[in-house]
């Protein structure tokens, strides 16, 4: 059965300036909360994700291997937009694009501004008005009203995505960075679950379809970074909050991929159940990408290590993972993987018994299945030659 939308959309937030001014940091400085519990609550996929997932990995498939996707005869043109979806009556997100010329579409900032404003209050102050009329635009060929602020957290991440998706950087065709959608949708998340609009299960569920979408290959969202814990809290410390966990959590609901790339902001303050699962992830999927500070550094560095070289239990290898990102320094963006070299080996000799792997590499992590077996064969033999014992 449908769930009520709320009358108000701000009802149930703190007060702030940002009230009568616009200032998404505000609303957050005003409601998110430091989560201080651990990732003992967080839940598996649904059968619904399940289904969903194998769906979009389908179309994934397909784009690989007819590049439909890409610009050509039967694209849709920059600013007009049909809806497409992968399975409507499933889908908890909305929004698919193909344009023919994405340089074409109107750049976008802060995403976030029209789930919390609404169209209709960002059109009134003159705001994005390019942008905001393509993202009505997409909006409209789903029957989404944009124009009133999100009332609901399903809502919150609708609105926000399909302003990212129908908007671009304004430096195309390099890393785009968007900070600050774990503390937003967490304000969000909290907020339903207090009020009893959604469960925990509902709530992950909802961060997985969010993340089935930027996997896809789509041209707005290459290269995308979306940074985890780079708010801070009241006492100056990093703000960890639930929804950063449901975020490095999609890492095992839905398993590993390169995109987007969840980005750590890495610390020594951060809390210990924070460190704790994302050492955890790292070891069982290399997924997870790490930095100090934002913005995102030009040079990376990928460093390989086997489990053994880490320590002889699971505690000391998550414990001595976090002590080496401890000791790196601020001026990079790290990518670590963790294998056995037996199991690259193994990788070379039967690359389809392990191409569901990513890899960390120096400027950004790939996806075995992504790349062709003579690149596959290059990306493992570096990795081999670079091994950490």
């Amino acid at each position: 059965m449908p769930k009520p939308t709320p009358a108000d959309p701000w009802q149930g937030f703190r007060p702030g300036s940002w009230q009568v001014r616009t200032d998404v940091e505000n609303f957050i400085a005003a409601n998110c909360e430091p989560y201080l519990g651990d990732d003992s609550d967080l839940t598996g996929p649904t059968e619904r994700t399940q289904a969903l997932w194998v769906q979009a990995q389908m179309l994934q498939q397909a784009a690989r291997a007819t590049a439909r996707r890409s610009a050509g005869p039967g694209a849709t043109p920059a600013g007009r937009f049909g809806a497409d979806y992968l399975d409507r009556r499933e889908e908890l997100v909305y929004g698919l694009i193909d344009p023919l010329d994405v340089e074409q579409l109107p750049v976008g900032s802060d995403c976030r501004q029209l789930a919390l404003y609404g169209s209709q209050r960002l059109r009134r102050l003159g705001m994005q008005s390019g942008a905001v009329e393509t993202v009505e635009a997409l909006a409209g060929c789903y029957g989404l009203d944009i124009g009133r602020p999100a009332a609901t957290a399903q809502q919150a991440i609708q609105w926000t995505y399909l302003a990212l998706l129908a908007t671009r950087d304004p430096l195309f065709g390099q890393r785009r960075t968007v900070s600050g959608l774990d503390t937003f949708f967490d304000v969000y998340f909290q907020r339903d679950l207090g009020r009893g609009l959604l469960v925990e299960e509902e709530a992950q569920e909802l961060v997985d379809d969010l993340m089935i979408k930027l996997r896809l290959p789509q041209p707005t969202l290459s290269e995308l970074y979306l940074p985890l814990a780079a708010g801070v809290d009241p006492e100056g410390r990093p703000l960890v909050t639930r929804t950063d966990f449901r975020f490095v959590n999609t890492y095992y609901t839905l398993g590993p991929a390169a995109e987007p790339h969840l980005l750590v902001l890495w610390s020594a303050a951060l809390s210990g159940a924070f460190r704790r699962f994302c050492g955890e992830v790292t070891i069982d999927t290399s997924s997870l990408r790490y930095a100090q500070s934002l913005p995102l550094p030009q040079t990376g560095l990928a460093q390989t290590f086997s489990p053994d070289a880490l320590g002889a239990t699971r505690a000391e290898q998550v414990e001595n993972l976090g002590l080496w990102l401890d000791r790196q320094p601020d001026d990079l963006h790290l990518g670590i993987n963790v294998f056995g070299r037996e199991a690259l080996v193994s990788t070379l000799t039967r690359p389809n018994k392990f191409a569901h792997l990513t890899v960390q590499l120096a400027d950004g992590a790939v996806d075995l299945h992504s790349l062709s077996p003579l690149g596959r064969r290059q990306v493992l033999l570096q990795l081999l030659g670079s091994f950490e014992r």
